[in-house]
């Protein structure tokens, strides 16, 4: 299901694209993105050349695709250390804390393989060199310099940005790393909320060599951030552009549909309406789209026996079939996403 609420909208789309900032693009860009359609641009930052190379080949088939082989920091650094892992997806700044590692049976997995000097700049920095003026989503997932890299980005966070979608551990997995706590309260700060743990890993301790039955730790998750509304309403009033505005709206609704915050969706439906942004018409399409999604998913509790977790079931279902769903005007098409 493309999620630009149909034709009615497509002039404030074309003007002002959803652009997606991808930080640690390793794999390509993510997948639940690709409902937002044609009107989706996606600049990737892959430091890794290994990965970078890989994104590069598949970029050709995709315009609305940029991948950049660039370390984004705090600030610009003309030579920095970075290490190459083993598993390329564990490339990072930060050594390994092998002292935890070992704990858990993940010294061989969480191996450098060999370390390179790279030059690393800021997201703001970067967005300037490349002319980009306006950033809707972010995603972060840099194992282990996240806070970095949002220190570097305090332009798009202070400006309209209005998602951030980090990877953050909660214990040290890397040396000297900054937690989940301290994500937390810069986002916070600069205001954001958490909406959801979307992904979380926990590791189980080897006894004597074998893994017991047991819960295991909690390690690192992916974490929903999304702007709060008081705050990102604040910013757009002092916007004099109303279809800037009324733009920003409309992508932070579709924003909150694709990650299923329904409820989210709602009161900037609210906010739309009461500022007179959009007529009836517009009204009805945009909360067609909600009861759309929302349907579906009441559709498939209903149906579903009585389980612990019959609730997250369900939503994964909803987002597995849009996965499946032919797409209009779906530019995806190909191997871009893995």
């Amino acid at each position: 299901m493309n999620l630009c609420f149909e034709k009615e909208f497509d002039e404030y789309f074309r003007k002002y694209p959803f652009i997606m900032i991808d930080i640690g693009a390793s794999g390509g860009a993510v997948k639940e993105w690709a409902r937002l359609g044609r009107h989706l641009r996606v600049v990737g930052f892959e430091p890794d050349e290994r990965e970078y190379i890989n994104l590069s080949a598949r970029k050709s088939q995709n315009k609305n695709v940029t991948y950049l082989n660039t370390l984004v920091h705090k600030e610009y650094s003309p030579k920095v250390k970075f290490n190459l892992y083993a598993v390329q997806q564990l490339s990072s700044l930060f050594q390994p804390n092998v002292d935890l590692l070992s704990k858990f049976g993940k010294t061989d997995t969480w191996r450098v393989a060999r370390s390179v000097e790279v030059k690393v700049d800021s997201l703001d920095n970067q967005l300037r060199k490349n002319n980009i003026e306006d950033v809707d989503f972010v995603k972060i997932d840099t194992q282990g310099s996240e806070l970095a890299v949002l220190e570097g980005a305090k332009g798009i966070l202070d400006g309209a940005a209005f998602g951030v979608y980090v990877e953050a551990e909660f214990t040290p997995v890397y040396k000297d790393q900054p937690l989940f706590s301290d994500v937390d309260t810069f986002l916070r700060r600069h205001g954001f909320q958490l909406f959801e743990i979307i992904r979380s890993k926990y590791w189980k301790r080897p006894v004597n060599g074998t893994f017991v039955k047991s819960k295991g730790q909690i390690m690192y998750g992916d974490m929903l951030y999304l702007r709060s509304f008081e705050h990102f309403d604040n910013m757009l009033k002092a916007r004099p552009d109303a279809g800037f505005r009324k733009s920003k709206l409309l992508k932070a609704a579709a924003i909150a549909i694709l990650y299923d915050h329904m409820d989210y969706a709602l009161e900037i439906l609210q906010e739309l309406s009461s500022s007179g942004l959009i007529d009836e018409k517009e009204q009805t399409v945009i909360r067609g789209m909600i009861d759309k999604n929302h349907r579906f998913q009441i559709d498939l509790l209903s149906r579903l026996p009585g389980f612990r977790g019959k609730a997250r079931l369900a939503q994964w279902l909803s987002s597995a079939g849009n996965m499946f769903k032919k797409k209009e005007d779906r530019w995806i098409r190909g191997t871009i996403w893995k």
